[in-house]
């Protein structure tokens, strides 16, 4: 059994208050961590060294425990040392210039759509979600790109391929899009079966989450 190591206020960060740090900025002030933050932060190295075989959500709840543990005192103590350097960071935040904090937010929004998007990806890619379809001039690539020179670079490679399709009868067209249409009907066929084995295995929700989660993102961004 891990023995609790308390974080001790005396070990946490102190403050000193001056001038200095209340001095105009011109960049976001970092945020406090909150008492539960802190005590998370200290602990986690020392479980995963103690429990390595223990996935995160398992590595929490120990650490969960052991906060239900510190004394009430010292979760006092560690409130009031939040309190005082949130608002320290309020009044920084204060004297940023509104350009710069619309700036930060902006960038903010856009590196937090790409992690979610990012999560989604692999939990989709982990779960061999099926292929999209494909347009009836990609499957036309894909069938020509083979008779092309390799001496030809990628970029010469593209636009060969525009020129010819664009160059092609109406029948050539025509066999590529019943391709297309029977691609798009494979498509439909394993989505739907993958969604119904996704939602027996209780992980549709997590998908749909995080896809609204991603559109969301996407929106303030653009706002």
């Amino acid at each position: 059994q891990l023995s609790r190591i308390t974080p001790l206020v005396s070990g946490i960060r102190q403050l000193s208050v001056s001038s200095a740090s209340l001095k105009a900025v011109s960049e976001i002030p970092k945020r406090p961590a909150t008492p539960w933050a802190t005590f998370y932060g200290s602990q986690m190295p020392q479980y995963k060294k103690a429990y390595p075989k223990l996935a995160a959500p398992e590595l929490m709840r120990k650490i969960s425990d052991a906060w239900g543990q510190v004394t009430p005192e010292e979760k006092e103590q560690m409130k009031q040392i939040y309190e005082k350097e949130k608002a320290i960071y309020k009044q920084k935040l204060a004297q940023v210039p509104e350009d710069v904090i619309s700036s930060a937010k902006s960038a903010k929004v856009s590196k937090k759509a790409k992690s979610v998007a990012s999560e989604l990806n692999k939990l989709l890619a982990e779960n061999n979600k099926p292929k999209r379809n494909l347009s009836s001039y990609l499957i036309f690539c894909n069938d020509a790109r083979s008779q092309l020179p390799a001496s030809m670079s990628a970029s010469e490679k593209i636009a060969n391929l525009a020129k010819a399709w664009n160059n092609a009868t109406e029948d050539v067209k025509a066999k590529y899009e019943e391709k297309m249409r029977a691609d798009n009907e494979r498509y439909k066929r394993e989505l739907a079966a993958w969604t119904l084995k996704m939602e027996k295995e209780g992980i549709l929700p997590r998908i749909n989450a995080l896809q609204d989660q991603v559109a969301l993102l996407k929106k303030l961004a653009k706002a």
